[in-house]
């Protein structure tokens, strides 16, 4: 396939007008002119890499939790309609038999995986149950416990070894040896809903914790996670740039203080996500939703009702300039990931995952594994 005149958001961080050629589902090369007769002519579109989120639990009234394999496809249906071509979905604190059905359902289904358009499931995200009991958020205080190396390591074979992620609240006891044993597997650690202090924080960092959840939610002291964060240059800091999380101040301050290398834009998402107000749940507790704002019944906020391309909307309407948002889309997350598949960037070899933009950044079009669709084909 030739798409042809595209301002293409390429590996250096800036758009440049090629022509892209795919080869089944791989990006083949990239021309500097125009051949005669493509396949697409995209001038006047923006074209940026396929939108990758790494941390959330749902949508479309499904979630990663209900641990079935229609809640997989219809989660990965509704997010590829949405612009999201590769997805980390996260667990909750739940009950070790949830937990387990979960990890099941997803080596299942990476070894089945469905037939329809979907969006790529590249990894999992385990939040809980290691976190603190002080700042449990939205997560259930009853099944949380200490770090345990051999539960995870159940949790991770049953998965298939997809976990890619762990979320650690790093004041809890046995935390070291639970960020070695991490660090030898290639399991990045996160810092998340937690009570730390500032010798915590600085200790978990210096043993291997590499990136940060949902910075400014569930956690004590987030300025001095950031600022040590800071000092670890292969450390990621995750924000919910719904509008509602994280305020627009806050969201410019983390991209001044790291750069536009450092920083994953996440959604966060739950089941409510697609389905406008109402009554919906988010690991066993009611939620009710407004708008995009989603609370429990005690008030705390649960997580989002939005897509990651909601995010990378909320993020240029605060002032954050295009190339850095594209980044904390699709650059940035796809550093943090050990996938052995190339996404996250538009350069030869790369999976062919891309989105056509129109220059006020609707969606034009979808482009998934070399295959153009729209979302009235899903």
């Amino acid at each position: 396939m030739i798409f042809s005149n595209g301002m293409v958001f390429m590996e250096d961080g800036h758009f440049h007008n090629r022509t892209i050629i795919t080869q089944d589902s791989v990006i083949d090369s990239l021309l500097t002119f125009s051949p005669p007769s493509p396949d697409y002519d995209l001038n006047g579109c923006l074209v940026i890499p396929g939108l990758i989120d790494t941390h959330f639990h749902g949508c479309y009234g499904a979630d990663f939790s209900d641990g079935t394999i229609q809640a997989l496809t219809t989660i990965c249906q509704y997010e590829l309609s949405q612009g999201i071509t590769s997805l980390v979905p996260a667990t909750m604190t739940l009950p070790l038999p949830a937990l387990e059905q979960c990890m099941r359902t997803l080596c299942a289904y990476h070894a089945h995986p469905s037939n329809t358009l979907c969006a790529d499931i590249v990894g999992a995200y385990l939040e809980g149950p290691f976190l603190s009991r002080e700042k449990a958020g939205a997560q259930s205080p009853e099944y949380l416990r200490l770090p345990d190396i051999s539960l995870f390591e159940h949790l991770q074979i049953l998965s298939g070894n997809n976990i890619c992620t762990v979320a650690l609240a790093p004041e809890l006891h046995g935390i070291d040896d639970f960020l070695s044993y991490l660090q030898r597997t290639l399991v990045t650690g996160s810092i998340a809903h937690t009570s730390s202090d500032a010798s915590t924080v600085q200790a978990a960092f210096a043993h291997g914790i590499r990136r940060v959840t949902h910075l400014y939610n569930a956690m004590e002291c987030p300025e001095i996670i950031l600022n040590t964060a800071a000092h670890y240059p292969d450390c990621m800091v995750e924000l919910i740039c719904d509008g509602i999380h994280v305020s627009s101040d806050r969201v410019r301050h983390v991209f001044d203080v790291l750069g536009p290398d450092r920083v994953i834009l996440i959604s966060d998402s739950m089941r409510a996500t697609g389905l406008g107000d109402g009554i919906s749940s988010l690991g066993g507790q009611e939620v009710n939703v407004h708008g995009r704002y989603a609370t429990l019944s005690n008030g705390r906020k649960a997580g989002s009702v939005v897509t990651l391309y909601d995010c990378f909307l909320t993020a240029l309407s605060m002032d954050i300039p295009l190339e850095c948002a594209v980044k904390a889309v699709t650059h940035n997350p796809a550093k943090n990931l050990n996938s052995t598949k190339d996404i996250g960037y538009i350069r030869p070899g790369a999976v062919a995952d891309f989105l056509v933009l129109t220059p006020d950044y609707s969606i034009q079009t979808i482009v998934k594994n070399g295959r153009f669709i729209t979302s009235s084909a899903l």
